[in-house]
């Protein structure tokens, strides 16, 4: 395979996943059937908190449609409403056509995210695992990391998941690589996507106590931490007036998840995701396994009071250490041999 089949591969599978994203289930509304962040309320910065305050990929939106001239986009809106078949996916999405510029860029947009989140993650399993670094295992693995996203896809889905999941995947490979600038550069751009962005400075300084830098390093992550308050104190201030709260508080809904019977089929699930992480825990790359302990553990204590426990997109930011892991264990199980000698 040539690197232009690779990206043409990542290209189609990032489409089909996009699609899915955006289109409403019985499993999950898509992207603009749930009241409190309406598409183009989040773009106008008009929907609920605490949503509207993830605002990167709709702030890129706001400021692209800025400099794109009026006529142009009602011309695009006009063609659309013509054209029966953009008119009826319009209508499957439940995408409203005077917001046909917006939609069109935020997918573009999105599915930009998930073909070079998709990349991101394959390079991260391949540096993590030892993996052959050839484009057959790098397109597996990417394609993998796409096709397994749709099991997250519950409740709703919400245009600020694809850049959270990029940065984070991206976060990592960087701290891998001691890249520090680049890691520093996707934080600052992840604290406007999202809250959870934190999460990644105790996993900074954990690596760089570990490779004997964290005094080097200190001044950087805390600068990165003084960062994190500022950006998310002034988004909060400034949508201070929306409709909504700061917290979503779901505490009753999850001690019912919780206590509800079980099936087996769910307890299954949940002991093969431990073994495909956990195989051989003191042997994983080390960074995998704190960047999984410290992205998991806080998102399900916060959510057990803030979130829905069984929503499974909050745990987006957890998926790339938890997919560096797995295919650690799968890669352990079929080159079994090969697996001892590298370790």
């Amino acid at each position: 395979m040539t690197r232009t089949l690779y990206w043409i591969l990542l290209a189609t599978v990032s489409l089909f996943v996009l699609v899915g994203f955006v289109s409403p289930t019985d499993r999950h509304s898509g992207l603009n059937d749930y009241f409190a962040s309406e598409f183009l309320e989040m773009v106008d910065g008009t929907a609920h908190r605490p949503y509207v305050t993830r605002a990167l990929l709709p702030a890129a939106v706001r400021v692209v449609r800025s400099a794109v001239s009026p006529d142009a986009q009602e011309s695009l809106r006009q063609f659309v409403e013509r054209e029966l078949p953009l008119r009826r996916l319009f209508a499957r999405f439940h995408w409203e056509t005077r917001g046909t510029f917006e939609y069109l860029f935020a997918c573009l947009l999105m599915w930009l995210c998930f073909v070079f989140f998709a990349d991101a993650m394959a390079g991260l399993a391949l540096d993590t695992g030892d993996l052959p670094a050839t484009l057959r295992y790098r397109s597996l693995l990417a394609a993998g990391a796409l096709l397994i996203l749709p099991a997250f896809w519950w409740y709703t889905s919400f245009v600020y998941d694809p850049p959270q999941m990029l940065l984070f995947a991206l976060a990592l490979r960087f701290l891998w690589h001691e890249r520090w600038i680049a890691f520093a550069v996707v934080f600052i751009i992840s604290c406007l996507n999202k809250e959870t962005a934190v999460l990644l400075l105790p996993i900074a300084a954990w690596d760089a106590r570990q490779r004997g830098e964290l005094r080097e390093r200190l001044p950087l992550l805390l600068g990165l931490g003084a960062w994190w308050l500022l950006v998310r104190g002034g988004i909060a201030w400034g949508y201070r007036g929306n409709a909504g709260s700061a917290f979503e508080f779901s505490m009753a809904h999850n001690i019912g998840w919780l206590t509800r019977g079980w099936t087996l089929t769910a307890l299954v699930n949940v002991a093969v995701l431990a073994l495909l992480a956990g195989f051989r825990w003191s042997e994983k790359p080390a960074l995998m396994r704190t960047a999984l302990l410290w992205t998991v553990v806080p998102i399900a204590v916060s959510g057990m009071f803030l979130g829905q426990l069984d929503e499974w997109r909050i745990y987006y930011e957890a998926y790339p250490a938890f997919f560096a892991l797995a295919v650690d264990t799968l890669f352990c199980f079929a080159f079994a041999d090969r697996y001892r000698a590298l370790r």
